[in-house]
């Protein structure tokens, strides 16, 4: 009798659909509802292990910028959920607001970032070393205020991005180009 309600109790628990079925429905219910996966996590260990790189592939730091909501995760478990961001925001008018030592550590880290929003107003010599080796795609913040940093760290014959399909220049101080033109400036990143 006791093995029997044994039996019956693990049926319940048992999935019925399909595993991959259940893992399509799962990814295309957080895809369309980001808010929502810290919840669907918590269904079984499976879900948690299919929509854990959903929840840190996109990064926003300092969410009060016009509604735009995303999910900031610890610094600290930073090694942890690092290969797994793909997309990082920051939106940031103070360095106090968000250190620059810890943007540097989340772009040398998060080496699959392919689209960066970087929209601060400050320049460091460490935030155009990340850069540069990051396989970036699509890029928004100020890279001429880098351009001589990242230059300085390709070297002169290297394309620092050469997968960027998308560019938006915020902040355009085309007086830090030191006589370069800001064509030219922008085609030696490309």
């Amino acid at each position: 009798m006791e093995i029997a309600a044994k039996s019956q109790l693990e049926e319940t628990f048992l999935p019925r659909l399909p595993v991959e079925l259940e893992r399509a429905i799962f990814e295309d219910a957080a895809r369309l509802s980001r808010q929502s996966i810290p919840l669907f996590m918590r269904v079984a260990h499976r879900v948690k292990e299919w929509l854990e790189p959903l929840l840190y592939s996109v990064v926003i730091v300092h969410q009060a910028y016009q509604g735009v909501k995303g999910y900031t995760p610890p610094i600290e478990r930073l090694e942890s959920y690092a290969p797994h961001v793909r997309h990082f925001l920051i939106y940031s008018l103070i360095i106090d607001e968000f250190c620059v030592d810890d943007l540097v550590k989340y772009l040398t880290l998060c080496t699959n970032l392919i689209n960066v929003g970087l929209w601060i107003v400050y320049r460091h010599s460490e935030i155009a070393a990340a850069l540069s080796s990051l396989p970036l795609e699509r890029f928004s913040g100020p890279l001429l205020r880098f351009l001589p940093d990242i230059q300085r760290q390709i070297g002169g014959t290297q394309i620092a991005f050469p997968g960027l399909t998308h560019l938006e220049l915020l902040y355009p101080d085309v007086q830090n180009l030191s006589g370069t033109s800001l064509q030219t400036a922008i085609i030696s990143v490309l």
